[in-house]
């Protein structure tokens, strides 16, 4: 009797290990996935920074990005802020905010309205017609408004469906 009681309990343990094996087997390969797409994002990144570039305005930089099926990138929480300061380096970049329609209406590329963000101490301030974003003005972490007529790098936004 107690042995046949072991063999179940065994048999038990051995079934829910498996299902937890099965299950676990698709996280893991979702969280793999996720990973593996992120660091093609980052090499393909850190790339287009390394390569030498004289820069595009505002307007050139988007228009670049929607060449790629992409835009400007849209920053909404501390996570994103903390990513595109680590990936553009020392290098200024343009961000996808603008009041170009409206002054001191920030909006996004997709419409959306700034609602917070990340700007410098003092900004925006459109001093001589600064209607556009930037991020890491002057190596400073967070955002600037600039000329949309100024030179700098960029960066594209993609969403990608998984």
């Amino acid at each position: 009797m107690c042995l046949l009681m072991l063999v179940v309990s065994m048999l038990a343990i051995i079934a829910i290990l498996w299902i937890k094996l099965t299950t676990g087997r698709g996280q893991i390969q979702t969280c793999y996935n996720m990973t593996f797409q992120r660091d093609q994002l980052d090499t393909s990144f850190q790339k287009k920074l390394s390569q030498p570039s004289m820069g595009l305005n505002w307007s050139e930089s988007r228009h670049d990005c929607q060449e790629r099926g992409a835009d400007l990138v849209i920053i909404n929480s501390q996570e994103e802020q903390d990513m595109i300061n680590m990936w553009r380096g020392n290098e200024d970049a343009w961000i996808g905010a603008n009041d170009q329609n409206a002054e001191g209406d920030w909006k996004w590329v997709d419409g959306t309205a700034v609602t917070d963000g990340f700007w410098i101490s003092g900004e925006p301030n459109n001093k001589g017609e600064e209607d556009c974003a930037v991020s890491g003005y002057q190596s400073i972490p967070n955002w600037n408004d600039i000329s949309c007529s100024s030179k700098y790098n960029w960066i594209c936004e993609k969403k990608i469906n998984i």
